[in-house]
């Protein structure tokens, strides 16, 4: 995050931090479009379900593209540190092993 500029609040949802002003924003565009091809299939007397599911997917398409992702993801040589993930195979006490 840039020093200075002011920190907006964040949601914790399914155990990730989100900014609430880009969770409301695409919330509210899923849901518009969503309620536009119901009633668009309302008029012209296709099927709601998939009217529906069109709209959401349309509403999720649009979402990806007014809301970026604020997370930097860098790749790391897996040859670079020799102790990653020993931790986890070494025991932290002897275990008897009996025959």
């Amino acid at each position: 995050m840039r020093t200075g500029a002011p920190r907006e609040p964040h949601i914790e949802v399914w155990n990730d931090l989100v900014s609430a002003r880009d969770l409301v924003l695409s919330l509210t565009v899923c849901a518009a479009s969503a309620v536009a091809a119901l009633v668009v299939a309302t008029l012209t007397g296709g099927q709601l379900l998939f009217w529906g599911l069109a709209g959401s997917v349309l509403g999720f398409a649009l979402s990806c593209l007014l809301v970026q992702p604020k997370r930097d993801v860098s790749i790391v040589d897996s040859g670079a540190s020799e102790d990653v993930g020993t931790a986890a195979t070494e025991p932290s006490e002897p275990s008897e092993v009996t025959p």
